[in-house]
């Protein structure tokens, strides 16, 4: 079995107070796990 664990943290590079980047809000951080089995 193989764990596959990825994450992002992309709101501390937003600058909060510029307009243009506040549509990025909703996509800022992430993170999910997989586990994976031979033969699937």
């Amino acid at each position: 079995m193989i764990l596959v664990v990825c994450s992002d943290k992309l709101s501390q590079l937003l600058n909060y107070s510029d307009k243009n980047t506040k549509s990025l809000l909703s996509y800022a951080d992430g993170a999910t796990i997989s586990l994976l089995k031979k033969g699937e």
